[in-house]
C-alpha cells in the first residue's frame, strides 16, 4: 500500500510504514482525532517508521486512520489511510 500526500509519503514496507524523511513530526490518529502513536526526529533526515502499536505497545486494530505529518518548517500535513492487519 502507497499513499502520496503533498510533501512525501505514507508506505507499507512489510509490517511496518514509513514516512517521509523530512518530517521532523509524525502522529497516527483514530478517527475521534485522538493521537494514538507519535515520534519526533531530532537528528537529520531519515525514514520514521511505524509498526502497528499504540504508544503503550498495544496493537491497533484494522481500520481507518490519520497521519499528521509535521515539516521542519511546521508546514502540516494530513494523510488519511488504512491500516490492515
Amino acid at each position: 500500500m502507497k499513499i502520496s500526500g503533498p510533501h512525501g509519503k505514507l508506505s507499507r514496507q512489510g509490517t511496518a510504514y514509513q514516512f517521509h524523511p523530512g518530517a521532523s513530526e509524525v502522529e497516527i490518529l483514530d478517527y475521534r482525532g485522538r493521537t494514538l502513536w507519535r515520534h519526533r526526529q531530532w537528528e537529520g533526515p531519515s525514514p520514521i517508521r511505524w509498526d502497528g502499536v499504540d504508544m503503550y505497545g498495544n496493537d491497533v486494530s484494522t481500520g481507518d486512520y490519520l497521519c499528521k505529518m509535521t515539516l521542519p518548517d511546521n508546514e502540516t500535513h494530513y494523510i488519511p489511510f488504512v491500516y490492515e492487519k
